[in-house]
């Protein structure tokens, strides 16, 4: 499932309101089925789900009954709309694609009482409204979509929207950047020295909190070899690999309040020699801040979708480039952005690299944890909460 912010769009027609759905959303999406909840006449973002594997009754009507329970746990939706993107061709069905599948998800949605604003297939040779009886068999033609004036309007509405097919795998390495960043990392692991552009090495002391803001200043495309090598060499430790992932998911303030329970923790281990796991038992004992429930999904504080997005893309850069025998933990902060992100099935395949590439890794089993426990309690929640 993949949640958005709220879009204001205004349409008439099914071809309209299809230019407009990546807007909404704020992604692109294949082979998926999306939902878009409505309050009233506006549509609250978006979600998505993977079209099922086959056809079979107990499948489609597993998919049909999560739709409402998801949509209704939104406070103040009472619509949907629903759209099944699909590689398949109607040429293929000889008819509409995937309508088995609305046809197990409609009755759901009628019962539920949610008010039904659009339910369509946009497939490899054209596009139909499920609603529409009169639908032709061969579909209507994609151009009414990519030429509607609506798809130009969407346009203004976001900066950019995301690729989720590609977000599923790691990108091709640059061979020549992988080898800077495999000698940078070299450099401040072992020789804790950190060498600028000129040439000149500085002593290098960690600091996640500055990483976190000067990665964040760039598009993830321009990150040179030295700042990836210092985003693995963070990540491989647990310590500062949690206070990196804080303060790229909730910026500077709560970043510093995170690196300052670290080092409480390690000072109370020096001075009493408490083990760190029984710091962590005694502070279940207590109530927890909404600071302590970032990691697990549950705080009242939601991280921003673009700062997510620019995480994804920054961690996936480190990840490729990193020598492989320290990519698990740089996977594992890609692994939470993506849940956090909404990106469920994308999260499964960045994990299952990560504990292919170190099994034993505490968070590596934590992330499993967290993604069989399903998606963040801030995913049903209005996007008015940030604070």
């Amino acid at each position: 499932m993949t949640l958005a912010d709220p879009r204001i769009l205004r349409t008439s027609t099914t071809a309209d309101f299809l230019a407009t759905v990546p807007a909404i959303c704020g992604f692109t999406a294949r082979n998926s089925l999306v939902v878009i909840p409505f309050s009233g006449k506006r549509g609250a973002g978006g979600f998505r789900f993977d079209l099922p594997d086959d056809h079979r009754t107990a499948t489609l009507t597993a998919v049909a009954k999560a739709i409402p329970e998801f949509v209704r746990r939104l406070p103040g939706s009472d619509g949907v709309a629903v759209i099944v993107y699909t590689d398949g061709t109607f040429a293929e069905r000889r008819g509409t694609p995937h309508l088995d599948l609305w046809r197990a998800i409609h009755p759901r949605l009628r019962r539920s009482g949610l008010s039904i604003k659009e339910a369509a297939v946009v497939a490899a040779d054209g596009w139909a409204s499920y609603l529409d009886p009169g639908r032709p068999l061969e579909g209507h033609p994609l151009s009414a979509i990519a030429e509607s004036h609506m798809a130009l309007e969407a346009a203004y509405h976001v900066d950019r929207i995301a690729d989720l097919d590609a977000w599923g795998a790691l990108p091709t390495p640059d061979p020549e950047l992988a080898r800077r960043v495999s000698v940078a990392i070299d450099d401040l692991v072992h020789f804790r020295e950190r060498v600028d552009g000129f040439g000149i090495a500085h002593p290098f002391s960690p600091d996640p909190v500055s990483l976190a803001e000067r990665v964040m200043s760039v598009p993830a495309s321009a990150l040179g070899s030295n700042l990836l090598a210092e985003v693995v060499a963070i990540c491989d430790a647990p310590a500062t690999r949690d206070v990196l992932l804080i303060a790229l998911a909730g910026g500077r303030e709560r970043g510093e309040r995170a690196l300052q329970s670290q080092i409480d923790a390690w000072e109370r281990h020096a001075a009493t020699g408490e083990q760190f796991d029984d710091q962590a038992r005694a502070e279940l004992a207590r109530e927890p801040s909404d600071d302590d429930l970032i990691m697990v999904g549950r705080s009242r504080f939601r991280p921003r979708a673009e700062r997510l997005e620019a995480s994804i893309e920054m961690l996936r850069r480190a990840a490729t480039h990193a020598p492989l025998t320290r990519r698990a933990g740089t996977l594992c902060v890609l692994t939470w952005m993506l849940w956090a992100r909404g990106l469920m099935s994308a999260a499964h395949e960045m994990h299952a690299l990560a504990r292919e590439r170190n099994p034993e890794l505490r968070m590596v089993e934590t992330l499993e944890w967290l993604l069989a426990s399903g998606h963040p309690e801030w995913g049903y929640r209005s996007s008015g909460v940030q604070n």
